[in-house]
């Protein structure tokens, strides 16, 4: 099963719109510090130290990354099942 993940973190996100729109009306420090809390969990899946940003967007933002993740996962299984499916019935017929 593919989970687009590193030995820690992960290959890639997707970044929403809603999570800039959100974000852009913080203070500079606070979105800066809560953009490296992201990049830090993407790639090590460090969780931030500081209350302010654990208890920020941050939090909400890392569960749609984890369920983004999740429904990939599931897609993938899904689509090599449907895949072995068809490569079955295709060896049946030729096999006849």
């Amino acid at each position: 099963m593919a989970n687009n993940r590193t030995a820690k973190g992960y290959d890639s996100i997707i970044y929403y719109r809603r999570w800039a729109e959100c974000l852009r009306h913080f203070p500079d420090d606070l979105r800066l510090a809560i953009h490296d809390a992201i990049d830090a969990y993407i790639i090590d899946q460090a969780e931030p130290t500081e209350d302010i940003v654990r208890f920020s967007a941050f939090a909400q933002i890392v569960e749609d990354i984890k369920l983004d993740k999740e429904r990939y996962a599931s897609t993938c299984e899904k689509r090599a099942e449907a895949g072995r499916k068809g490569a079955k019935s295709k060896h049946n017929i030729s096999s006849k």
